[in-house]
């Protein structure tokens, strides 16, 4: 018992030791920068609830399950600097009719999500329904846990926060997990996800998970972060609203 205690007392002392260095370390490395390819990925899909909608017609339920079927990867790009970050989609060519549906690369954010820790900017641009519009989002809040995992040559420590989702059927609260690294000293991640001791390697929203498949720090090429400008700047609560009007008048009320 006591030898349990000691290990679990030297584990949190090294980490804690891990994040200060990291800290101390992150704020002389004026010149720290890199990127990251993420492969996206949806998992443990199941469609059996659209062949039990008794409300869609057998066409539209057989165009679903299609898609469903035919999801492919998706790749983005994180470009990061010391203070600064850029987070998109990486385009591929489109196929005509249901194949040239990408709805993981849909799900994992047609735009481009940007951070500047010095002015605590949060921005997302999103082309909607052909409206550009500049999103300002707040910091994650995350729960930071001791649990960790190697992810090739970087040892990860897993955090979690909630997100809430909305829909026709509700509002929903759902975990997401990110694995970071302490190793790279900078706080981004995929899509609005940022804000932990260390570049997030491993992130799952729900069934949508983005892993870092290529990383590149202290380029050669310097790395320029352009901030977006362009759009109807909102908050995030008045974008939710927006689309949510949208999906009624397309949808109905109900």
């Amino acid at each position: 018992m006591i030898n349990n205690n000691l290990m679990k007392q030297r584990k949190q002392l090294m980490l804690l030791i891990t994040f200060l260095l990291v800290f101390f370390v992150g704020s002389s490395q004026q010149n720290f920068q890199g990127k990251v390819i993420y492969k996206v990925a949806m998992e443990n899909l199941d469609y059996s609830f659209i062949e039990k909608d008794s409300t869609k017609s057998m066409d539209v339920k057989d165009m679903t399950i299609s898609i469903l079927k035919n999801i492919k990867e998706a790749k983005a790009i994180l470009k990061f600097t010391a203070s600064e970050s850029l987070f998109e989609p990486i385009i591929e060519m489109k196929k005509e009719g249901i194949e040239g549906i990408n709805l993981t690369a849909i799900l994992a954010g047609k735009g481009n999500f940007y951070v500047n820790n010095s002015l605590k900017e949060y921005l997302y641009q999103k082309d909607f329904m052909g409206d550009l519009f500049l999103v300002a989002h707040q910091p994650i809040k995350w729960q930071l846990s001791q649990e960790e995992k190697q992810i090739g040559n970087y040892t990860c420590y897993k955090a979690t926060t909630i997100k809430t989702f909305e829909n026709r059927r509700g509002t929903f609260e759902r975990e997401i997990t990110a694995w970071y690294t302490p190793q790279i000293p900078v706080n981004f991640g995929p899509m609005e996800y940022n804000g932990l001791p260390g570049l997030i390697l491993e992130l799952t929203q729900v069934k949508l998970t983005f892993s870092a498949i290529k990383i590149e720090l202290n380029t050669k090429e310097e790395i320029i972060i352009k901030k977006p400008t362009k759009g109807k700047k909102v908050t995030e609560a008045v974008f939710k609203k927006i689309t949510k009007e949208a999906a009624s008048s397309i949808f109905g009320g109900n």
